[in-house]
């Protein structure tokens, strides 16, 4: 028997398989190998030098072994040097009809018949065709049987063919050559073959096959020889004959009597193998003497074979070969001491060196070693998955021996595995046509039965298993149970995997102990995302023999599938090495490469794509390049992942490389490299040529999988360009082939996403979810729709889900990090985000945490136990507060938000297994172990299970992060002069509202308004850049600046220089913030002129001009104070309590308290109460006293409310606002301000980089009463009657390595009336007063203006424009310095605003100098009175 070839391959079912490979003994060796005592001939032996003979010998050989390539080769030789060749047209007929083409092989014969009309062959052939039926069919496998060297096998079927008659003329001298060459029958084969003779004595070809007959025997071998030398000299046969006259003579047992026979050969040519033998004759002083110098330790060495002593029958036979390079004893001795020792290849290569100059002899050994040298080649091409390469190999070794069942059934499994079932059941029944006992064969044929669902004949093929034959494939319960996984298998591929799955359960029961079992049951679980159940399962037989070795590697098998590397591993070290088979040293192999293709792709995600790049290229180089097809295309995959797509191509070309034909699969991975890579012109022409080849149902599965993914690519790249028509219309077509397809859905949801419709994303993601309620990408997709909808019940629930499958994923991990982030529970969302970073370290460093095997986990394993609490139910609000304005997933750089529907090679995994340093050999790794390795296994195959191909999904990235406003938000100013959002235009008299005394801006709310730039020359992790943001967001800080403003004005009444040196603490509490800050400020007006109409414009008026001028003049106005406030700021809540500066004339009680949120995914709310002050002016801002009087007035207040609207789609956005306040001051006349406005705007650039924004606004507002004088009374502030503005505004915000910045103009028109004013509104006393003191004035000839006692209104329209503009720089990890300008300028207002500042962040700030995705968002520290943006 040969060898036992490991015919299963992991991604077939499981079959029973006898416990332990059955070998050849030495004796069975020999006894194969026939009679091997002619193999001690002394004569060197060598070549003819006639080519055309030399050819012809070739040829025959060569089709004798069933090589038709071959042989074809050797007779197209022949042809070119004699076009008219008998041997070779006959012989080109004969390798037609192997290949099955009779008309071909008709045309071949036709050249023959034309060329030699009298050829014995024709008629030969010709009997051949005329065979119908089961003649013809015996016939051929009697000549087959023949061929192969099944000589009694042979002998009977052609006596069936006969009916134990005579054989027919035609058939006769084939059949008489055969039985002539068997020990038994040679006296009948020569009688047989002297009746032809006798009976047609011109026919030559008898003649030549009765002298060859002749000279198998050493009695008649003269009178062979005899015969041939008189042949050889006719034409048709001369050619055969002399051959075979040579044979004989090498052949014969001469004595010096037989000189004549040689002479007669040698005349008229050179042959020095005859020659040889002629002198050893005719020289009687060297007859003794060995003919070769090898002679001596050429028999010493067969001695030595022949009592089995193979270590000193090789010392001998290099011995000989030393002495004399060549010699076809010496190698065709080695060539046996290799098949002994099942070195196959190398004696193939030693048994063909000598059957160069040995003719014949070493056919039979030749023939053995060729035939287990394909099967071992087939078995390595099976390994690296090369399964082309493999059933090519294993039908050349049909062809060479169809008598072996080794070869037949490991073809017949390969075809199995690929799906040919039909195929494989003929291979099955010719092994059982020929050996109906063959236990292998009947098991392969009743698992071809069950796939086919042919039930009933399965079942009674088993029920006539003897328990011999039941023992050898592992016992009938085995049977049964790989009947029981074929129905399983069935029902998953027909979709009912709940039948599937009750179907293994229940036999799980009745089988408890077959790891097979289990293991189907367990990826049933694991792809519905349950795999705690599915370790469960396995852990099951494991806890009660935990030493099995297929239960060890069935779990293996499992973590490979679940991406858990280091836990298959662990399965696989446990097995004890003398038990471990080929195929479980090839999965450790996997193992370890999928481990470090996972380290690798970590350490890219954290920045580190050298380090990556470093460890695939050891990776690569320690599996070498003769690594399996799978794990090549792993490798190849992982580099695309790491951004090396110039070394995947190449490792992908090289895999096509590696053979001239690649095999389907081989290309159907390329493809997907291409795809990886977005190699999307070569991408279509690879599918374009595998669409019309012929594929398994496998393959084409895997086609169709990889042409739908290719669509969503397309489908994605246009969404990701914003063009959402050209996306739907490029998913149209698969759409409507593949409605249900879960990938194809998802593909749809992100562009309702896109489109600002997250209703229908999730409504797209929960009917994924009902087919498959634990499909963990799509949890986490829908759990980042459920979000950006506010939805945050919901969104918890599907996270919390998704964390029950994969705990220690850092995706999953992240993905709940975000949905606490985004409903405002900041602490839970660090929690999450800081063991995401900690998981995808572990990841990176190669580190991991595996349960042991066959034990449960416990809790306290998982380091985030407790941390999720139990599920809420889905209305409940986590953090009991609503999300920012305009809700919208926003995804980090180099993050998808939604997952990719595509196949990959790789899946995310929890762990990794090894390190960095890889050595460079393969001690140490974990399938370095030289020592024996065990049989396949029994019952199930230890390697035999099918690895279903399956459309790999990529998780998302990215769940949604804080949703707000979008990165052009309008925040429309309460009042004329503010430039939150940068819409509505400053106007004369002041800055009326200013925002709240946070010191946040209007933009302060927006999620990442200006996107974070991640840093090229300094890369990290977004992962680890987005923990860093949330520090940032929870860290402590402390800012200090100086703002400077001045306001163009009368000197002493509306000109105002401001200088404040605000200092800022802000200490989380809670998911919020706590606001502190102080405020030093000094203000100055300059100094009111003393002259009659200025002064008359101030405090008491007219009244006040009269006293002494220089005594009682106002002189210079300023004021100082430090200001002091308290706030809290959250994530839609906000309040502050304060005081304007402590140290003005009049100190006011401020502060406010806001509320805003998203009412939908497009429309947000923000509601507003507030007290502030008015700072137009000295007067509005700190009050003022008159020095005569000694009165004081001013410091004025706005005390209301306001409400904005914002509808934001992404491209477009709309909004508007309305608010009403009382205006109240000391001893200033009350004021009632209304204002109503809105506006529209487009995102004209939106990247992560920068952002750009431009719109147009209209503003509406009215104030009761014209207060914006400075007599007592009067506020000091801008308040018209009527205004309007039309403005156009731009926004450009952006953030560059560390630098941040964002610049807002605009220009427009501004339209404002103000009606007339009484000087003194408060006091009509001193209004009728005033008219006699402005008498006096003039009679004095201090003003020849008439008085009025009124303010002239006016009305005013111009242009208008506006600019602001902030920067800030990083210093260094945690300190930042920053600064802003701005300049209002109208037709009779200008003001010029500029500061600095510095903050500092205490232990939240970024390890890395520009890493802007740590870095806080650009929110300029600004006066909490006066803020510019």
């Amino acid at each position: 028997m040969p060898i036992h070839p490991d015919r299963l391959m992991r991604g077939t079912t499981p079959s029973p398989r006898p416990p332990g490979a059955r070998r050849p003994t030495a004796g069975q060796w020999i006894a194969r190998l026939g009679v091997v005592g002619a193999l001690c001939a002394s004569g060197p032996l060598w070549a003819q030098n006639d080519a055309s003979a030399a050819l012809i010998e070739q040829g025959n050989y060569w089709q004798g072994m069933g090589r038709a390539d071959l042989a074809e080769e050797s007779w197209r030789k022949l042809l070119r040097v004699d076009p008219n060749s008998a041997d070779a047209l006959y012989g080109m007929s004969q390798v037609e009809l192997a290949r099955s083409r009779p008309d071909a092989a008709r045309e071949w014969i036709g050249r023959l018949r034309t060329a030699h009309p009298t050829d014995a062959r024709l008629a030969r052939f010709q009997q051949g065709a005329q065979q119908a039926g089961g003649p013809q069919t015996d016939l051929q496998r009697a000549r087959a049987a023949a061929q192969a060297g099944r000589a009694a096998e042979a002998i009977q079927l052609y006596r069936a063919i006969f009916d134990n008659r005579p054989p027919p003329e035609p058939l006769a001298v084939e059949y008489y050559q055969l039985l002539g060459g068997t020990p038994q029958g040679w006296d009948d084969g020569r009688r047989g073959l002297e009746q032809l003779v006798k009976d047609k004595p011109d026919n030559l070809n008898y003649k030549l096959a009765l002298a060859q007959l002749q000279t198998y025997r050493e009695p008649s071998r003269r009178d062979g020889i005899r015969t041939l030398a008189d042949l050889a000299k006719r034409p048709g046969v001369g050619t055969a004959a002399r051959a075979s006259w040579r044979q004989a003579l090498i052949w014969l047992d001469a004595r010096a009597p037989d000189a004549p026979l040689y002479e007669a050969y040698l005349d008229g040519q050179s042959d020095p193998a005859v020659t040889a033998r002629l002198e050893s004759l005719t020289k009687p002083d060297t007859a003794a003497t060995p003919v070769s110098p090898a002679a001596q330790p050429l028999g010493e060495g067969y001695r030595a074979l022949d009592r089995g002593d193979t270590t000193t029958a090789e010392a001998r036979f290099q011995q000989a070969l030393r002495v004399q390079p060549g010699d076809s004893e010496a190698l065709g001795g080695m060539g046996l001491i290799r098949l002994r020792q099942e070195r196959f290849a190398q004696a193939q290569d030693y048994l063909e060196q000598a059957s160069r100059t040995g003719a014949r002899k070493w056919a039979s050994a030749l023939q053995s070693a060729t035939y287990w040298n394909l099967v071992g080649q087939a078995n390595t091409a099976r390994d690296r998955n090369d399964l082309a390469a493999a059933q090519a190999l294993l039908e050349r070794a049909v062809r060479l021996d169809a008598r072996e069942p080794v070869g037949q059934i490991a073809l017949a499994d390969l075809r199995a595995v690929q799906g040919e079932l039909p195929a494989a059941e003929q291979g099955y029944k010719r092994v059982l046509d020929a050996k109906p006992s063959d236990a292998q064969a009947l098991r392969g044929l009743i698992n071809v039965y069950t796939r086919q669902g042919r039930a009933e004949e399965a079942l009674a093929l088993s029920q006539k298993l003897t328990p011999e034959q039941a023992a050898q494939i592992g016992g009938l319960q085995n049977v049964r149970v790989e009947q029981t996984r074929a129905l399983a298998r069935q029902q998953n591929e027909r979709g009912d995997t709940a039948g599937a799955q009750r179907t293994l359960e229940d036999a799980m029961l009745a089988n408890p102990d077959s790891p097979w079992l289990r293991l189907d049951l367990a990826n049933i679980y694991r792809r519905q995302g349950l795999m705690p159940q599915a370790r469960g399962v396995m852990d099951g037989l494991l806890m009660s023999q935990p030493d099995m070795p297929d239960a060890l590697y069935a779990s293996a098998l499992l973590a490979s599938d679940a991406g858990d590397p280091v836990a298959g591993l662990q399965y696989l070290e446990k097995v004890p090495a003398a038990a471990r088979t080929r195929d479980m040293t090839q999965l450790q192999r996997k193992l370890w490469a999928q481990g470090q293709t996972q380290q690798a792709i970590a350490l890219a995600k954290q920045g580190q794509p050298a380090v990556a790049r470093n460890v695939l290229q050891q990776t690569e180089a320690t599996l070498g390049r003769d690594m399996p097809a799978e794990m090549w295309g792993d490798l190849a995959t992982a580099y695309a992942e790491i951004g090396d797509a110039p070394r995947a191509l190449a490792m992908s070309r090289q895999l096509l490389s590696r053979g001239p034909n690649p095999s389907i699969g081989d290309r159907l991975l390329y493809a997907s490299i291409l795809m990886k890579t977005k190699q999307d012109v070569e991408l279509t022409a690879v599918l374009r040529q595998l669409q019309a080849t012929q594929m398994t149902a496998a393959q084409r599965s895997d086609f169709d999988n990889l042409r739908t993914a290719w669509s969503l690519r397309q489908t994605d790249a246009l969404r990701e360009m914003g063009n959402l028509e050209a996306a739907y219309n490029a998913l149209a077509p698969v759409l409507a082939e593949r409605p249900n397809d879960p990938g194809v859905m998802a593909a749809l949801a992100r562009l309702y996403s896109a489109a600002r419709d997250e209703r229908q994303a999730l409504a797209l993601y929960q009917r994924i979810l009902q087919r498959s309620p634990m499909d963990l990408d799509t949890l986490l997709a829908a759990a980042a729709s459920a979000s950006a909808l506010k939805e945050h019940g919901d969104a918890e629930t599907y996270v919390l889900a998704a964390l029950k499958q994969a705990p220690d994923q850092s995706r999953t991990l992240a993905a709940a990090g975000r949905v606490y982030r985004n409903a405002g529970d900041n602490g839970r969302a660090e929690q999450y985000l800081r063991a995401a970073v900690a998981a995808e370290t572990r990841v990176a460093s190669g580190q991991a945490r595996t349960p042991a095997p066959g034990a449960v986990p416990a809790p306290a394993a998982n380091p985030f136990a407790g941390m999720t609490g139990g599920a809420p139910s889905a209305a409940m609000v986590l953090g009991g507060a609503a999300m920012q304005p305009v809700s919208m997933p926003v995804s980090l750089p180099n993050q998808a938000a939604y997952p990719a529907a595509y196949p990959v090679t790789t899946q995310p995994a929890p762990a990794t297994y090894g390190n960095v340093n890889v050595p460079a050999g393969t001690a140490g790794l974990p399938w370095a172990d030289t020592s024996a390795r065990a049989p396949t296994q029994v019952a199930g195959g230890t390697a035999a299970r099918r690895s279903a191909t399956a459309t790999n999904r990529s998780a998302p990235a990215a769940a949604a992060q804080a949703v707000a406003a979008s990165p052009f938000s309008p925040q429309p100013s309460a009042a004329p002069g503010t430039l939150a959002g940068g819409y509505p235009l400053p106007v004369p008299g002041g800055n009326s509202e200013p925002f709240a005394a946070s010191g946040a801006s209007a933009m302060s709310g927006d999620s990442n308004w200006n996107g974070a730039l991640r840093n090229a020359s300094q890369p990290v992790s977004p992962l680890q850049s987005e923990l860093q943001a949330l520090e940032v967001d929870r860290s402590p800080s402390i800012s200090a600046g100086t703002v400077y403003r001045n306001r163009a004005g009368e000197s002493g009444l509306s000109r105002l220089t401001d200088l404040q040196v605000p200092v800022q603490a802000r200490i989380p509490v809670g998911e919020g913030k706590m606001v502190v800050s102080a405020t030093p400020t000094v203000l100055d007006a300059g100094k009111v002129s003393g002259d009659y109409g200025t002064r008359s414009r101030f405090g008491i008026g007219p009244e006040g001009s009269l006293t002494d001028a220089q005594r009682n003049a106002p002189g210079s106005q300023h004021a100082s104070g430090v200001g002091l406030a308290v706030g809290y700021e959250g994530k839609n809540l906000n309040a502050s309590v304060g005081t304007t500066p402590l140290g003005f004339q009049e100190t006011n009680v401020i502060g406010s308290v806001s509320y805003g949120g998203a009412m939908t995914d497009t429309l947000s709310l923000k509601g507003e109460l507030s007290r502030r002050p008015i700072t137009d002016s000295l007067l509005s801002f700190a009050g003022t006293k008159d020095p005569v009087s000694g009165e004081k007035w001013g410091g004025v207040v706005a005390s209301g409310g306001r409400m904005d609207v914002t509808r934001d789609d992404g491209t477009y956005g709309i909004y508007g606002y309305g608010g009403y306040h009382v205006l109240t001051g000391l001893n200033v006349e009350d004021n009632n301000r209304a204002e109503v406005g809105g506006g529209m705007y487009m995102h004209i650039l939106r990247g992560t980089g920068s952002n750009l924004t431009a719109g147009m606004n209209i503003g509406l507002m009215h104030y009761d009463k014209n207060l914006s004088y400075f007599t007592f009374g009067q506020g000091g502030y801008f308040s018209p009657q009527r205004y309007v503005s039309v403005a156009f505004p731009v926004d450009w915000s952006g953030r560059a390595n560390r630098l941040s910045w964002r610049v807002n103009a605009s220009l427009g028109v501004q339209s404002f009336t103000q009606d007339d004013s009484p000087y003194f509104p408060t006091d009509a006393v001193r209004q009728n007063a005033s008219y006699a003191a402005a008498g006096q004035a003039t009679g004095a000839n201090l003003t020849n203006a008439s008085y009025t006692g009124m303010y002239a209104g006016s009305t005013v329209t111009g242009l208008a424009y506006n600019f602001a503009g902030a920067v800030e720089y990083q210093l260094a990890p945690s300190l930042y310095l920053g600064g802003a300008l701005g300049l209002n300028n109208a037709q009779n207002y200008r003001q010029l605003t500029g500061s600095i500042y510095l903050r500092y962040l205490f232990g939240g700030g970024s390890s890395i100098l520009g890493n802007a995705s740590a870095t806080p968002g650009l929110n300029p520290f600004n006066s909490p009175y006066t803020p510019l943006l």
